[in-house]
């Protein structure tokens, strides 16, 4: 039978004085899966899933059992972490969801995902070992037969505190930092009343992983039911009954959702148990400038990676955790008469169908319901004025300017300005290219109307965006 436990390799990396030097062989990004032997879905078949997508995405997978301890940041099992050279990210979904692990890799070798603090008040919380877990409660309006003097506001403020007085492990806590290691699961009630003085309240309970479809639903029938007299009492039962679903699906189920908090006593040991070996360097020679003349005319090369997209973007924190990347990317660039970017021309477009987060029911919702494709099937970018250097391109000479112009999504236009960098170089095909790398942020409610994930403004409003393609001479293969 085989293992389900592998032994981590330990590695030190060298010395990083001439890392503006080419390598030879780069070293594989890596991927560390978590575990401890509590965790259901971690079987073998599991593991070989998890390496076969390690080999196909040019990983090197580490898999590591808290047995032997966890760096302070791992609260709970399976967690996975993505790592190269320039530092981490923790992958933020279901760890049976691989179409969305993809993603996470692809985007986060552009774009890592810093952990940050987000303090939040009177919350539901479940200090578990060394995890915590949150339950942000909604109660809805009351519905049903209503005087017109009837205070919602209040009712709603009893029946969140009669709710969490049904519960047993979580508390309301008045100010608590919510870390990326926190898990979270959402409460959503329904109360209904009726016309002789009856209280139906139904309910859902959502994954911090999918804010479409709710892991829990009781809607054709109600979570409880009484007289309204005793709604309080009713809410304490539906209190009660709401944690433990979540309860039972933490501790006792195999679905992706479940998952196994670290005691407290586990060792803490750190990340440098995990750090990659550099690269050898080699030394190759360089193309001299003055041999080369910079092209004026460019277009976008078609990407040949198979493990990097032309661009990352995600919400801001803590909601960074929603993150997908664009696949694709068509456009053109014409430098000025004299080689220079200053006032170049250009003009960029995506199609919405290459926007993806990695789960089918993510890039509906985003495809359809935030973005219009059916009507507004493209986003495009055209320039209007580029300031930068006036002197011309040269090899390996990166030169930064900004780009204003028109950006138009939804089939709404806005005025946008965004900072690039360029650099000719010749690829490892002996082929010249121009470089591009650029990072920006996006307001899409503001300007599109366009609602992110539940979470506190600006940070569902917010999108940041990093792009890094190559230009090829226009009239090339």
């Amino acid at each position: 039978m085989l293992s389900k436990f592998l032994i981590v390799l330990t590695l030190i990396v060298s010395s990083f004085s001439q890392l503006n030097q080419p390598f030879s062989d780069p070293p594989k990004d890596q991927l560390v899966l978590f575990t401890s032997n509590k965790d259901a879905i971690v079987n073998e078949e599991y593991l070989e899933k998890f390496k076969q997508f390690a080999n196909t995405n040019e990983l090197k997978y580490v898999v590591h059992h808290i047995a032997s301890g966890a760096p302070e940041e791992i609260t709970l099992t399976p967690t996975i972490v993505f790592m190269n050279t320039i530092g981490r990210s923790y992958y933020y979904g279901r760890p049976t969801n691989f179409n969305r692990l993809r993603t996470f890799v692809r985007t986060s070798r552009l774009l890592h995902t810093n952990p940050v603090t987000n303090t939040k008040e009177n919350h539901l919380v479940w200090n578990s070992n060394r995890a915590t877990i949150t339950a942000p409660l909604k109660i809805t309006n009351l519905n049903g037969t209503l005087k017109n003097s009837f205070d919602q506001e209040e009712f709603i403020k009893c029946s969140k505190e009669a709710a969490s007085k049904g519960m047993q492990k979580f508390k309301i806590q008045e100010s608590f930092d919510q870390l990326a290691s926190n898990r979270a699961f959402y409460m959503n009630l329904y109360p209904y009343k009726g016309e002789k003085n009856t209280l139906a309240i139904t309910g859902e309970i959502y994954s911090q992983f999918n804010c479409i479809d709710p892991i829990y639903k009781c809607m054709d029938k109600p979570l409880v039911e009484g007289k309204w007299s005793k709604r309080a009492k009713l809410f304490e039962e539906a209190g009660k009954k709401l944690e433990e679903v979540v309860v039972n699906l933490i501790e006792t189920s195999a679905k992706p959702d479940a998952f196994s908090t670290i005691p407290i006593a586990t060792k803490t040991i750190g990340w440098e148990r995990f750090i990659l070996e550099s690269a050898s360097l080699k030394n190759t020679p360089t193309t001299t400038q003055t041999t080369t003349k910079i092209p004026r005319h460019w277009a976008v090369e078609q990407i040949k990676s198979t493990t990097q997209p032309v661009g990352a973007f995600s919400f801001f924190a803590p909601l960074n955790g929603y993150a997908g990347e664009i696949k694709n990317l068509t456009g053109k660039l014409s430098l000025n008469e004299q080689g220079s970017l200053s006032n170049a021309q250009g003009s960029f477009e995506v199609q919405i169908e290459d926007i993806t987060m990695g789960d089918l029911g993510f890039d509906k919702e985003v495809h359809y319901k935030m973005l219009d494709r059916n009507n507004h099937p493209s986003s495009t970018f055209i320039f209007e004025k580029v300031t930068g250097p006036s002197s011309p391109l040269k090899l390996e000479t990166p030169q930064e300017i900004e780009v204003t112009g028109q950006f138009t999504l939804k089939g709404k236009s806005i005025p946008l300005t965004v900072p690039a960098t360029l650099t000719p170089v010749y690829s490892e095909e002996g082929e010249l290219r121009l470089e591009v790398t650029t990072a920006y942020t996006l307001d899409l409610f503001s300007n599109f109307k366009v609602k992110g994930p539940d979470g506190p403004s600006p940070a569902r409003d917010m999108l940041k965006f990093f792009m890094k393609f190559s230009l090829k001479p226009l009239g090339s293969n």
